[in-house]
């Protein structure tokens, strides 16, 4: 081997090494880590907001509060929304069980028919009663409230990160020029920089207006279709659509069970159909036109991000996992020797 080569996979080995201890500590120092990260991209997506108060005589940080009070606001009306809602549907569990046993009692007659089987759906609804009763709804909602309660402490020690960090955020050129000094590739940093930032803020905003109309999409057809709790699922999908790829296939599954229970065959089909199309529309032909070659990731990317980033992070993972591989591309297109990295991470046509 020459010396180049052996030079070459000596520094792919330590490329290596580095990933790895970079997924250790990513697990490791998660509650150091959530809360930095968290308040560095709280940060770049409130400079805009906060510059254009800042010009019309608005202290920044004043402003910085209120924002960050009406997001704890956000945070503890969700844990709240969804813990009375979970002990509305477990108090009338017997209801929605016992319909559900009347919708599958005839598809199972056939299927038993036609098997030789013996399947009693009726004994698997009781042993489901059974098991779901008044203290298991107390556990389900106590450990909701804890992890809202988890979800408040990140939140507190974010908001004490963004404080510090708010003025280097603010005057990023100014700050960057300071930490590299006089360095030739100084613009080169802060162009990057400025990639980011506003790669960043247009995906939440496209995610935002996403969310929201897919968040209209569930309500009014919950609405139109009388289904139970229909302002809840308009509510918990605005959230639930922020977690690329599955968060919006995750709260379909209930409204699809809760429909095929209170509505006739055809009209779960309908709703199934409006719901199916309407996500497709929004998710493969209106936020890819709007974000444009701004986010530009291959879906397997994302996927793979959604699940380390889930893994190790939890569900504030999942919601930063588009950003955060954003900001991985941005810095590996800066060495020659990972744009097979790039290229693997992006979009082809990108």
């Amino acid at each position: 081997m020459s010396k180049e080569n052996l030079l070459k996979s000596i520094y792919y080995q330590l490329c290596l090494i580095v990933v790895i201890i970079f997924i250790y500590l990513m697990s490791y120092l998660a509650n150091i880590l959530i809360p930095l990260v968290l308040a560095v991209f709280l940060g770049i997506l409130f400079q805009p907001i906060l510059k254009y108060l800042k010009a019309k005589g608005i202290n920044q940080y004043i402003s910085l509060v209120i924002i960050l009070l009406m997001l704890l606001g956000a945070v503890t009306l969700f844990g709240t929304v969804v813990s009375n809602t979970l002990n509305q549907i477990i108090g009338e569990r017997h209801q929605y069980l016992e319909l559900l046993d009347d919708k599958t009692s005839a598809i199972l007659h056939a299927w038993n028919k036609l098997s030789g089987n013996d399947f009693n759906f009726t004994s698997l609804v009781q042993d489901i009663i059974s098991h779901i009763d008044a203290n298991w709804a107390l556990r389900a909602s106590g450990y909701l409230l804890a992890e809202v309660g988890d979800s408040t402490e990140v939140f507190l020690l974010t908001s004490v990160f963004l404080i510090f960090l708010i003025d280097s955020i603010m005057n990023y050129p100014s700050y960057i020029a300071y930490l590299i000094g006089q360095s030739n590739n100084r613009n080169h940093i802060i162009e990057r920089f400025e990639v980011v930032k506003k790669s960043i803020v247009k995906y939440i905003i496209v995610k935002a207006v996403a969310s929201f109309s897919m968040s209209v999409l569930f309500g009014l057809t919950a609405l139109s279709f009388n289904l139970d709790f229909a302002y809840f699922w308009a509510f918990i999908t605005f959230f639930m659509y922020f977690i690329p790829t599955v968060g919006a296939f995750v709260v379909t599954i209930p409204v699809m069970v809760l429909a095929y229970i209170q509505l006739s065959f055809p009209s779960f089909i309908i709703l199934t159909s409006i719901l199916f199309v309407g996500q497709f529309v929004i998710a493969n032909l209106i936020e890819p036109r709007y974000l444009g070659n701004s986010v530009s990731l291959s879906p397997v990317s994302i996927l793979v991000g959604l699940i380390f980033w889930g893994y190790s992070w939890g569900i504030i993972g999942m919601v930063l996992s588009v950003p955060i591989l954003i900001v991985i591309r941005e810095i590996l297109k800066n060495f020659p020797d990972f744009n097979f990295f790039v290229r693997l991470i992006s979009k082809r046509n990108s």
